[in-house]
């Protein structure tokens, strides 16, 4: 049985080892899929707004593709709206004169009671054009645990994403394979109140990112940055990362 690790046992960016994707066929499915991208924000409707603040600052700066959507049809979920201003009333008053720490810990412990749509456990219904690509079979054919929320994401050069923490590992897992546009791109993150950076080239490695630490991105570079992104719900992926002392 997988250890399960806290965000400080785990390192803050690491490559996952005996994973490799093939960049040239990922650049070719970014080719293929480049008419299905939309505004991240237009992209999340089933999610909960926990970042409602973020989105408001910097969605505009990202645009995805998803690849994998909520259990149901994505007609089965334009009810999504009232769900979401449920979400964010319940997140705006139990917020209400807290820290960030304390509203990153409420976040976590309504993970559990989010109504469907807005976990993202149950986002792993692929959709068509997910289906018999190369991307689902590299993701599938390489990691154990079922990939949820996979996606393709874009940031435009020159644009960031402000520090912010998504959740724990002991929810979720993000992996992000770098497919083009790398250089000048910074991963930020912040541990016990250090800053640390770093860069992913697209070198087909899949790199685990620890998003219960604080981070952020910023591009300094010239090309948009294209990447997979996906999450895993359990730790076996990653038990040969080293424990962080």
């Amino acid at each position: 049985m997988t250890q399960i690790r806290t965000k400080y046992q785990l390192p803050s960016v690491a490559p996952i080892p005996g994973i490799k994707f093939d960049v040239e066929k990922l650049r070719q499915e970014v080719a293929r899929l480049n008419e299905e991208w939309v505004n991240v924000y237009q992209a999340n409707r089933g999610l909960c707004a926990v970042h409602e603040d973020l989105a408001s600052d910097n969605y505009h700066h990202f645009d995805q593709i998803n690849l994998t959507y909520y259990e149901q049809s994505l007609n089965d979920v334009l009810d999504l709206t009232e769900l979401r201003n449920e979400c964010k009333i319940t997140a705006n008053s139990e917020s209400l004169g807290k820290s960030k720490t304390q509203k990153y810990r409420t976040k976590i412990r309504r993970m559990d009671g989010l109504p469907a749509p807005m976990n993202e456990h149950n986002w792993h219904h692929p959709l068509p054009i997910y289906q018999g690509s190369y991307l689902k079979e590299a993701i599938e054919g390489q990691f154990n645990a079922t990939p949820i929320r996979v996606r393709l994401s874009r940031i435009r050069a020159g644009k960031y994403l402000t520090p912010h923490i998504d959740y724990g590992p002991d929810y979720a897992v993000r992996v992000i394979v770098p497919i083009q546009g790398t250089e000048g791109v910074y991963n930020k993150v912040w541990r016990r109140g250090v800053e640390e950076e770093y860069q992913m080239p697209s070198d087909g490695s899949a790199y685990f990112l620890n998003v219960g630490l604080k981070h952020s991105v910023e591009h300094r570079g010239e090309q948009d940055r294209i990447a997979l992104m996906f999450s895993l719900p359990t730790q076996e992926d990653i038990a040969t990362l080293e424990t962080v002392q």
